[in-house]
């Protein structure tokens, strides 16, 4: 009974805005002559943009969302089958097509990501420090890994001095290397080095009264 330009119920003033029945068992609200929300006996849709189902799930861009949020954008193509989680963000009508997940802070702020339990709300963490340009990674609610604004990598500290940085306690924490290690020049230069301790790097295949080791050589 009534369509969006014509609802059954409507306001004497204003007789393209009311309610009227869109389908069977299918109750549409129009505003300015088009339908705006649509309430059925399993979804509730607004502009058939955004949908509820009877579950509780959520979509905006199709009607049949797969978890409690799934967005589409526009017709995207085939979702594969998922058997847990609880959002869905998907544009994969074209092989090129990008789905990205955006995180926006301000300049001098901080953008996270948190995760938690029951127990304890802030147990991993994903940081990313606009003032300083740096990301930091959490878990057990400590700092495990972070990377500067120069990429340089620190595995126990904040404050990675060069590429790749290990800081531990114990002679254990520092890493444990199975098989082999290559060391070399990404570059088309003759020489690179392998030093063991914490003495300048001029005493070439010795040992010094630190115990330092330096071994380099030609590539």
């Amino acid at each position: 009974i009534g369509t969006a330009l014509l609802p059954a119920y409507s306001f004497r003033t204003d007789t393209d805005t009311g309610m009227y029945e869109k389908a069977s068992n299918s109750l549409g609200f129009s505003a300015g002559g088009v339908g705006r929300l649509n309430l059925t006996a399993t979804t509730a849709s607004i502009s058939n943009a955004f949908y509820i189902d009877s579950a509780g799930k959520v979509g905006i861009g199709l009607s049949n969302p797969s978890m409690l949020l799934h967005i589409r954008d526009g017709t995207s193509g085939a979702l594969p089958a998922i058997s847990t989680g609880d959002l869905i963000i998907q544009d994969n009508d074209g092989a090129s097509d990008a789905a990205v997940l955006a995180i926006i802070g301000g300049t001098t702020g901080n953008s996270q990501i948190l995760f938690g339990d029951s127990g304890n709300a802030n147990q991993g963490l994903i940081d990313y420090n606009h003032t300083s340009d740096f990301m930091r990674f959490q878990t057990n609610a400590l700092d495990r890994v972070t990377i500067n604004s120069d990429g340089n990598v620190g595995i126990g500290t904040t404050t990675p001095k060069t590429r790749f940085s290990v800081i531990g306690t114990a002679s254990s924490s520092y890493g444990v290397f199975q098989h082999s290690i290559n060391v070399g020049l990404a570059t088309a230069a003759t020489t690179a080095y392998t030093r063991f301790g914490t003495d300048t790097t001029t005493h070439a295949r010795s040992i010094t009264a630190n115990n330092d080791l330096l071994i380099t050589g030609d590539l």
